[in-house]
Protein backbone atom coordinates (compact mmCIF):
# COMPACT_ATOMS: atom_id res chain seq x y z
CA UNK A 1 0.00 0.00 0.00
CA UNK A 2 3.05 2.58 0.37
CA UNK A 3 3.73 2.58 -3.21
CA UNK A 4 0.61 4.14 -4.07
CA UNK A 5 -0.13 6.17 -0.94
CA UNK A 6 0.76 10.00 -1.13
CA UNK A 7 3.86 10.72 0.71
CA UNK A 8 3.80 13.57 3.30
CA UNK A 9 0.00 14.22 3.50
CA UNK A 10 -1.91 13.12 6.55
CA UNK A 11 -5.93 13.80 6.88
CA UNK A 12 -6.68 16.52 9.56
CA UNK A 13 -9.24 17.16 12.10
CA UNK A 14 -10.67 20.05 9.25
CA UNK A 15 -10.47 18.20 6.27
CA UNK A 16 -11.96 15.32 8.13
CA UNK A 17 -14.90 17.94 9.16
CA UNK A 18 -15.03 18.87 5.19
CA UNK A 19 -15.38 14.95 3.93
CA UNK A 20 -18.59 14.82 6.64
CA UNK A 21 -19.90 18.41 5.38
CA UNK A 22 -19.65 16.60 1.65
CA UNK A 23 -21.36 13.86 2.79
CA UNK A 24 -24.67 15.28 4.93
CA UNK A 25 -25.02 18.83 6.55
CA UNK A 26 -26.47 17.10 9.81
CA UNK A 27 -23.44 15.66 11.69
CA UNK A 28 -25.13 12.35 12.87
CA UNK A 29 -26.40 11.65 9.36
CA UNK A 30 -23.00 12.74 7.94
CA UNK A 31 -21.39 9.94 10.30
CA UNK A 32 -24.07 7.70 9.65
CA UNK A 33 -22.78 8.02 6.13
CA UNK A 34 -19.17 8.28 6.34
CA UNK A 35 -19.52 4.53 8.03
CA UNK A 36 -21.59 3.43 5.55
CA UNK A 37 -19.55 4.68 2.74
CA UNK A 38 -16.04 2.93 3.89
CA UNK A 39 -17.86 -0.57 4.69
CA UNK A 40 -18.71 0.07 0.74
CA UNK A 41 -15.34 0.72 -0.21
CA UNK A 42 -14.39 -2.24 2.14
CA UNK A 43 -16.39 -4.67 0.36
CA UNK A 44 -15.50 -3.02 -2.73
CA UNK A 45 -11.89 -4.12 -2.45
CA UNK A 46 -12.25 -7.43 -0.97
CA UNK A 47 -14.42 -8.66 -3.96
CA UNK A 48 -11.50 -7.75 -6.39
CA UNK A 49 -8.72 -9.86 -4.00
CA UNK A 50 -7.35 -6.82 -2.68
CA UNK A 51 -4.61 -7.62 0.00
CA UNK A 52 -4.97 -5.09 2.36
CA UNK A 53 -8.20 -3.51 1.46
CA UNK A 54 -8.48 -1.47 5.35
CA UNK A 55 -5.17 0.19 4.05
CA UNK A 56 -6.77 0.70 0.51
CA UNK A 57 -9.84 2.47 2.17
CA UNK A 58 -8.03 4.20 3.79
CA UNK A 59 -6.10 5.82 1.21
CA UNK A 60 -9.75 6.52 -1.54
CA UNK A 61 -10.86 8.74 2.29
CA UNK A 62 -7.49 10.70 2.01
CA UNK A 63 -7.72 11.38 -1.91
CA UNK A 64 -11.30 12.13 -1.24
CA UNK A 65 -10.67 14.63 1.40
CA UNK A 66 -8.13 16.33 -0.09
CA UNK A 67 -9.93 16.61 -3.01
CA UNK A 68 -12.42 18.74 -1.36
CA UNK A 69 -9.33 20.10 1.05
CA UNK A 70 -8.58 21.87 -2.57
CA UNK A 71 -12.05 23.26 -2.38
CA UNK A 72 -13.68 20.85 -5.45
CA UNK A 73 -17.25 20.46 -4.75
CA UNK A 74 -18.62 17.17 -6.30
CA UNK A 75 -22.10 16.17 -6.47
CA UNK A 76 -22.09 12.41 -6.22
CA UNK A 77 -19.12 11.79 -3.15
CA UNK A 78 -19.93 8.50 -2.72
CA UNK A 79 -19.77 7.81 -7.15
CA UNK A 80 -16.75 10.15 -6.47
CA UNK A 81 -14.86 7.88 -4.28
CA UNK A 82 -16.08 4.58 -6.05
CA UNK A 83 -13.94 6.14 -8.91
CA UNK A 84 -10.98 6.85 -6.85
CA UNK A 85 -11.07 2.86 -5.03
CA UNK A 86 -11.67 1.79 -9.31
CA UNK A 87 -8.24 4.03 -10.21
CA UNK A 88 -6.35 2.40 -7.25
CA UNK A 89 -7.23 -0.89 -7.71
CA UNK A 90 -5.76 -0.80 -10.88
CA UNK A 91 -2.27 1.24 -9.43
CA UNK A 92 -2.77 -2.16 -6.89
CA UNK A 93 -2.78 -4.88 -9.62
CA UNK A 94 0.29 -3.05 -10.95
CA UNK A 95 2.28 -3.48 -7.58
CA UNK A 96 4.19 -6.65 -6.67
CA UNK A 97 3.04 -6.38 -3.25
CA UNK A 98 -0.60 -7.28 -4.39
CA UNK A 99 -1.24 -11.53 -4.50
CA UNK A 100 -4.59 -11.36 -6.22
CA UNK A 101 -5.89 -14.67 -7.15
CA UNK A 102 -9.15 -16.09 -9.31
CA UNK A 103 -8.57 -19.65 -8.77
CA UNK A 104 -10.67 -21.32 -6.09
CA UNK A 105 -8.33 -22.73 -2.90
CA UNK A 106 -7.59 -26.24 -2.93
CA UNK A 107 -10.08 -28.44 -0.69
CA UNK A 108 -7.52 -30.18 2.08
CA UNK A 109 -9.80 -33.15 3.03
CA UNK A 110 -11.75 -34.84 0.68
CA UNK A 111 -15.11 -35.37 2.06
CA UNK A 112 -14.78 -39.31 0.33
CA UNK A 113 -12.46 -41.57 1.50
CA UNK A 114 -10.45 -42.90 -1.49
CA UNK A 115 -11.37 -46.20 -2.76
CA UNK A 116 -14.94 -45.81 -1.12
CA UNK A 117 -17.31 -47.30 -2.92
CA UNK A 118 -20.34 -47.22 -1.03
CA UNK A 119 -21.98 -44.29 -2.00
CA UNK A 120 -25.49 -45.07 0.24
CA UNK A 121 -24.79 -42.04 2.72
CA UNK A 122 -24.19 -39.74 -0.52
CA UNK A 123 -27.16 -40.62 -2.02
CA UNK A 124 -29.50 -40.47 1.10
CA UNK A 125 -28.15 -37.08 1.87
CA UNK A 126 -28.63 -35.86 -1.70
CA UNK A 127 -32.01 -36.92 -1.83
CA UNK A 128 -32.66 -35.35 1.45
CA UNK A 129 -31.54 -31.93 0.43
CA UNK A 130 -33.89 -32.72 -2.94
CA UNK A 131 -36.97 -33.05 -0.99
CA UNK A 132 -36.23 -29.69 0.47
CA UNK A 133 -36.29 -27.61 -2.34
CA UNK A 134 -38.87 -26.22 -4.84
CA UNK A 135 -39.76 -29.21 -7.12
CA UNK A 136 -38.16 -26.44 -10.44
CA UNK A 137 -35.05 -25.79 -8.60
CA UNK A 138 -35.05 -29.91 -8.50
CA UNK A 139 -35.53 -29.94 -11.81
CA UNK A 140 -32.64 -27.73 -13.14
CA UNK A 141 -30.47 -29.19 -10.35
CA UNK A 142 -31.15 -32.83 -11.91
CA UNK A 143 -31.06 -31.68 -15.13
CA UNK A 144 -27.27 -30.27 -14.87
CA UNK A 145 -26.08 -33.59 -13.63
CA UNK A 146 -27.97 -35.53 -16.44
CA UNK A 147 -27.39 -33.56 -18.99
CA UNK A 148 -24.06 -33.72 -21.85
CA UNK A 149 -22.06 -30.06 -21.75
CA UNK A 150 -24.76 -28.24 -23.99
CA UNK A 151 -27.19 -29.10 -21.99
CA UNK A 152 -25.32 -27.84 -19.15
CA UNK A 153 -24.34 -24.85 -20.48
CA UNK A 154 -28.06 -24.10 -20.99
CA UNK A 155 -29.31 -24.65 -17.46
CA UNK A 156 -26.47 -22.94 -16.27
CA UNK A 157 -28.17 -19.84 -18.14
CA UNK A 158 -31.30 -21.00 -17.10
CA UNK A 159 -30.32 -20.99 -13.31
CA UNK A 160 -28.81 -17.05 -13.73
CA UNK A 161 -31.82 -16.39 -15.03
CA UNK A 162 -34.01 -17.35 -11.73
Amino acid sequence: MKSVAKKNWELSGATFSKLLEALSEDREEAGTKYLQLCRSLLRYFEVRGISGAEAAVDEVVNRLARKLESGVRLKNVNTYARGIARMLTLELRKSPEQKTSNEIPAVSVSPVEEGHTDHSQELFCLNKCLKEIPAEKKEIIVGYYKGVRKVKIKTERLWLKK
